[in-house]
């Protein structure tokens, strides 16, 4: 009981020293910060936010909770929407991640860059407006400004043994549902189609497929449907 009244007396002069220099806190009772967080001015914390270790927070910073951040640097005029968690993270200016973002191990986001929703980043860096808006894995990547990676996409960075780097080109597009076996480059301003498995480089400008051709076997559905059902009868008979 006494610890829990002393945390609680520490972080009421902790959000006061804050509040005075210009930080907005939604609730100063539901917050986390750690002694060595540094915050700008004009800096809004959204409900159980929790900021750990060295982490700063520059100028003009909206952070929405619930999110956890640990150990990283957030430069100014960047948006963190909630569930979002970060962790040893370098983010530039005009940034945004969230909502349900991870970005962890040493990940760097570069100016105006975008990590969307349900998005893992992970000992990688996104250059100036690259982005990688849903559903994606990237780890051990490098993209380049203004890449843009489809939604369901992810780099196959680990071998059981040995991790290996994906290198992603400025202004490369990677269409959904792709997946990227390291080590491969994917050259700059190159296009990769919807549904693709890529094994070897792309060469900037191109455009790669890596996915089975699509057959049709014409009423094959309705044959398909009649057979499993006359299955199920047969197995489930009517008493």
């Amino acid at each position: 009981m006494d610890l829990g009244r002393a945390e609680r007396v520490m972080r009421g002069r902790l959000v006061g020293q804050h509040q005075a220099g210009g930080v907005t806190f939604l609730d100063p009772e539901r917050v986390f910060l750690g002694m060595d967080v540094s915050l700008g001015q004009d800096v809004t914390i959204g409900l159980d936010v929790a900021l750990h270790c060295s982490t700063t927070i520059a100028d003009n910073v909206t952070i929405d909770g619930p999110t956890i951040i640990i150990d990283s640097q957030i430069a100014s005029d960047v948006r963190i929407a909630h569930f979002s968690h970060l962790e040893r993270t370098r983010v530039a200016t005009g940034a945004g991640v969230g909502p349900y973002a991870r970005v962890r191990a040493n990940a760097t986001l570069g100016a105006g860059s975008y990590v969307g929703n349900f998005v893992e980043v992970k000992s990688s860096t996104l250059a100036d407006g690259a982005k990688v808006g849903h559903l994606s894995f990237i780890g051990d990547a490098q993209l380049g400004a203004r890449a843009n990676i489809g939604g369901g996409t992810i780099t196959c960075n680990y071998d059981s043994v040995n991790k290996h780097q994906t290198a992603i080109g400025a202004g490369a597009f990677v269409g959904s549902n792709n997946t990227l076996v390291a080590p491969v480059k994917v050259g700059e301003g190159s296009f990769t189609a919807a549904g693709s498995t890529i094994t070897k480089d792309v060469e900037p400008g191109d455009l790669a497929f890596g996915r089975a051709r699509q057959a049709v076997v014409e009423c094959g559905g309705k044959a398909l449907r009649e057979r499993l059902l006359r299955e199920k009868a047969a197995k489930d008979p009517i008493c």
